[in-house]
Order: C-alpha cells, then sequence, then structure tokens
C-alpha cells in the first residue's frame, strides 16, 4: 500500500463542436396579488405568497433564475408553460442566505424549466425590484467523432476512478471564465449539493442544464466558474464541474464560507418535495464519485473535520466548525439544500461511500518529535504496506529507509 498520486481526468466520453452561444435575458416582473395557498413553513417574514405578474420572453429559453433586492431570507417559487399550455406546478429555487451580489441584489440559483416562453414568480418575504434571469443554455453540440471509451480499470490499491463527462463534452464556454481556478492545500470533506428545478429532464436534455447552471453562475451570479466541481444527473452521468482538474483541490463557489479545502458534488434535481427522492443510479453514481475523490485526499468518508469559517449566517468569520467529512449544503448555511430528502440519505451514503472496494490510507500526518520525525496514516483494512524514507531531494541514498509490515 502506498500514497497514490492523483489520476487524470478521463477523457470525454464523446467529441464534441462547440455549442450554440447560450444567452440569458433579464424580465422585469410585478406583483398581482397575495395568497396564503400552498405556503409552506419557513424563516422568511411574512405568512403568505406574493404573485408576480407572468412575463414571456421573446424567445425560448429552458432554465431561470430570480434576484431581488430586500430580505435575504425569501422564499422564491417559479413556473412556467410552452406557448399554447398551461403552467406547470410550482417549482423551488434554492437561495443561500447571506450570498449577495456585487450589486446588492438576492439571488437563486437557476432552476430548470424545459423549453417554455412564459414565467411566473411567486415570493414570501420582503422582496422587490424582482427581475427573472431566463437562461437558454443553447443546442446540444453534436458528435463529431464518438469515442468508445471503457470505464477505467480498478487501481492495484485504492479507488477506482469513475467515468467522468469532461467540460469539453458537455460544452462548456470557456469563454465565460472570468479568472483562472484557485487551489486550496488540501481537500477536507464533500459537500453535497441539489440543484433545485424540475426532476423531469430527460438524458438528451442533461447536458443542457449543466451548461444552463454555468450560464447562470457566470453570467447571473458574477462568479468566475460554475460553482460546483462535479455534478451528477438523474440517470447516472457525471460532469466535470468548475476548471482546473477535477483531479485537485480546486476551490469552488458553493458553499459559502467553507469554499476552502471542499469538494462540491451537486445531485441535479430537487430533492425537498415531500417523497421526492435521488434515483438509484444518480446515488450509485455519487457514492462513486465521492468515494474515488476523497480517497485522492485521503479522507474517512465517515469521519469529522474541524474547519474554519469564512463567514456565512451560520458560522461567523474565523469559527472553527467540526462537520462531517461528507457533509450537505445545509450544515454550513441556511438553505434547503440538498433537500430534506437527499440530506436523510447522507448516513446510509457515508456508510456506502466507505464500502466502495479499495484499500484507503487515511489521514496521514507527518511531523517531529525533538530530534525525530513522527509519520502515522490509517489504514481502511488489513493489508500489506511499505515505507520508503527519502533525501528531501526525493534520492535514494544510503541514508534511505525501508520499513515493511
Amino acid at each position: 500500500m502506498r500514497l497514490r498520486l492523483p489520476a487524470l481526468i478521463v477523457p470525454a466520453l464523446v467529441l464534441l463542436a462547440p455549442p450554440a452561444q447560450a444567452s440569458i435575458v433579464e424580465l422585469r416582473t410585478a406583483p398581482v396579488a397575495t395568497t396564503a395557498a400552498g405556503a409552506r413553513p419557513t424563516q422568511a417574514s411574512g405568512a403568505r405568497w406574493r404573485v408576480f405578474r407572468p412575463t414571456t420572453a421573446a424567445t425560448p429559453f429552458a432554465m431561470a433564475g430570480v434576484s431581488w433586492v430586500g430580505a435575504p431570507d425569501a422564499v422564491v417559487q417559479l413556473r412556467a408553460r410552452a406557448d399554447g399550455r398551461r403552467f406547470g406546478p410550482w417549482l423551488d429555487v434554492d437561495t443561500e442566505t447571506g450570498a449577495v451580489r456585487a450589486d446588492g441584489r438576492h439571488v437563486t440559483e437557476a432552476a430548470w424549466l424545459g423549453p417554455v416562453r412564459t414565467v411566473q414568480v411567486r415570493i414570501r418575504g420582503a422582496a422587490r425590484r424582482v427581475r427573472v434571469a431566463a437562461v437558454d443554455p443553447g443546442a446540444d453540440p453534436a458528435p463529431v467523432a464518438a469515442l468508445a471509451l471503457a470505464a477505467p480499470a480498478a487501481p492495484a490499491d485504492g479507488v477506482a476512478m469513475p467515468t467522468i463527462v469532461s467540460r469539453a463534452a458537455w460544452g462548456a464556454d470557456e469563454s465565460l471564465r472570468r479568472n483562472g481556478p484557485d487551489y486550496a492545500g488540501r481537500v477536507r470533506i464533500a459537500v453535497v449539493h441539489h440543484t433545485s428545478g424540475s426532476n423531469a429532464y430527460t438524458r438528451q436534455q442533461a447536458a443542457a442544464v449543466v451548461r444552463g447552471i454555468y450560464e447562470y453562475h457566470t453570467r447571473e451570479q458574477g462568479w468566475n466558474d460554475i460553482g460546483y466541481n462535479a455534478l451528477v444527473d438523474r440517470f447516472g452521468t457525471i460532469y466535470e464541474g468548475r476548471a482546473g482538474g477535477i483531479e485537485r483541490n480546486v476551490i469552488g463557489a458553493h458553499a459559502l464560507g467553507f469554499n476552502r479545502g471542499t469538494f462540491g458534488i451537486a445531485l441535479i434535481g430537487d430533492y425537498e418535495p415531500n417523497g421526492i427522492a435521488p434515483p438509484a443510479a444518480q446515488l450509485d453514481s455519487a457514492v462513486r464519485m465521492i468515494a474515488w475523490r476523497l480517497d485522492l485526499a485521503h479522507v474517512d468518508p465517515v469521519a469529522q473535520a474541524t474547519l474554519t469559517s469564512g463567514g456565512s449566517d451560520l458560522w461567523p468569520a474565523g469559527a472553527r466548525v467540526r462537520l462531517a467529512t461528507i457533509s450537505g449544503h445545509r450544515d454550513t448555511v441556511s438553505t434547503d439544500c440538498p433537500g430534506k430528502n437527499l440530506y436523510a440519505l447522507l448516513p446510509d451514503l457515508r456508510e456506502r461511500v466507505r464500502a466502495v472496494p479499495g484499500t484507503r490510507i487515511w489521514d496521514p500526518q507527518a511531523g517531529r518529535e525533538g530530534a525525530s520525525e513522527r509519520t502515522t496514516a490509517r489504514l481502511s483494512a488489513a493489508t500489506t504496506w511499505k515505507v520508503e524514507l527519502l533525501d528531501a531531494a526525493g534520492h535514494q541514498n544510503n541514508r534511505k529507509r525501508r520499513l515493511l509490515g
């Protein structure tokens, strides 16, 4: 058993041409009614929904998010319709209390609506100057050459890397990125999210959902890149998220106050409504992805880690916070994410991640005790092992020592 260098990202499942240009259109709306119908418990001020006038875009769009000035904990829902059809059901769109744009507006996540032209908003809580950002993620890029890629083989030790769709394959427009990636010294925990919005997207639409989230995060929320490090659709396909190397410690924008040293993985869908849980294929892929990524970081998936908050409404800046090494977004900030039904599955998910085949090294630590150096680590299972001590340059010389066990 030995500490392993990170594997490289798997190439795209298919080689794709660049996507059609995505776009965002800002729609303005005004309140028309107040109602208590369909209200759900909330910490937001006010007990009733304020229903806003439906607003229609000149061209079809597939995703939408809402921004406003006012209460940071307002609860927002959307519904939409295609031409000639009735409105669909009201959909929750997640907000992250304390997350504010540079212009002072609060903003939701984007919700997948499917091909529509008209959207309606309702809000609980103080909100004014409400605007809707309608996102057209562009047409799917057409395959130009299929690559018959097998899943990566399991290594002799450690966890096998799952198959991952690269940014190029899902059609990321790299011109939207504002800056290059930033890196943390190490990954301490994984943070699990859902994306909210409709769960009714098809397998063919899933890449468009990822493109829409990327477009919304960069152009509407003003972030450098898509916030998540990885995403998983309901059919079990895994997508590379923020640029910089999914095997590297890229700092995302997914958990306010806790982006440094965390790996954000989003399950595409809304898992807050009663009875709606992630499909088995989605959970299975999330388990494989988290198991591989935490193995690279030598993190025990059923342990806890202490992180320093960068500041959120739950944890003030500088607070030392004990978190599970697989936590939910709501553990770091006030939000419904990852939905009550997915959050309830996290204890079982942690155990499933730990049970993924592969012998792992956890918590390697090196330090000095007087004139001696001390190195410790834990193994996930009994196995043969070897420790080699080299000089500072990594050279094999007469001072080299080898221990076997």
